[in-house]
């Protein structure tokens, strides 16, 4: 049962090294994974219950390759008694969520690894909505029998968690900033101004500053300064 009703299939194929660098994460961050901190970091669709976004290690992908679990739903991926765990565990936090609280549920999972076995994980995950307004739930996990070997101290997953919802943010910025620069401008052929939507005119520089993070510095280059200055005309 899905939790929101949501009828986009946003799924994402990508290699991990790709995601990681599409969602602005660093390489020093990106190696915690192979380090152990984190074995998995990933974005789930609550509405369709799939995994939209997933980068990790071997071990946490649990014999996967990110293509393949990219859209994979979380049904075909857990055990039926923890799927309904998850699912019930999912509604609890959804409408804490809508009541405005933003808290990082840590629960236990038994999942299936490509060659049919059941692995236990560590989940920690919490909701977070999307500039475009989409819910999505973002989480990390680890494999608790290595976690039984190493300690996982809670705000290194905390932070990781809050870094690839920032990443997510400014993928959505830059995504807004490319529609803007991308479309057909009405440019007047005389003194370029641009008319927006609402039938403004603006200077070029105030139209992009006003709706991208570009910021303008003024120089001269070498056609006008020559005719402007042509005593300066070598």
């Amino acid at each position: 049962m899905a939790l929101i009703k949501n009828n986009k299939n946003n799924a994402i194929h990508e290699s991990d090294h790709a995601l990681q660098k599409r969602m602005g994460i660093r390489e020093d961050e990106y190696l915690l994974f192979a380090q152990g901190q984190a074995e998995t970091v990933w974005v789930v669709d609550p509405a369709e219950m799939k995994f939209l976004h997933i980068i990790g290690t071997d071990t946490g992908l649990r014999g996967f390759t990110a293509e393949e679990l990219a859209g994979a739903s979380l049904r075909e991926q857990c055990t039926p008694e923890c799927y309904r765990k998850a699912e019930g565990i999912f509604a609890e936090e959804l409408a804490r969520f809508y009541n405005g609280e933003r808290i990082y549920r840590t629960f236990d999972v038994d999942m299936y690894h490509k060659d049919g076995s059941v692995v236990s994980k560590e989940v920690s995950a919490r909701f977070y909505r999307e500039k475009s307004g989409e819910i999505r739930i973002i989480g990390i996990s680890k494999d608790i029998n290595e976690q039984s070997k190493t300690l996982e101290p809670t705000d290194i997953k905390t932070q990781l968690i809050l870094q690839l919802e920032q990443a997510l943010a400014e993928r959505d910025n830059l995504l807004k900033e490319n529609k803007v620069l991308m479309g057909l401008l009405p440019i007047c052929a005389s003194c370029k101004r641009i008319r927006d939507e609402n039938g403004k005119w603006w200077r070029v520089e105030d139209y992009i500053s006003s709706r991208t993070n570009a910021n303008f510095t003024h120089t001269i280059c070498p056609v006008c300064k020559d005719n402007l200055y042509p005593e300066l005309k070598k």
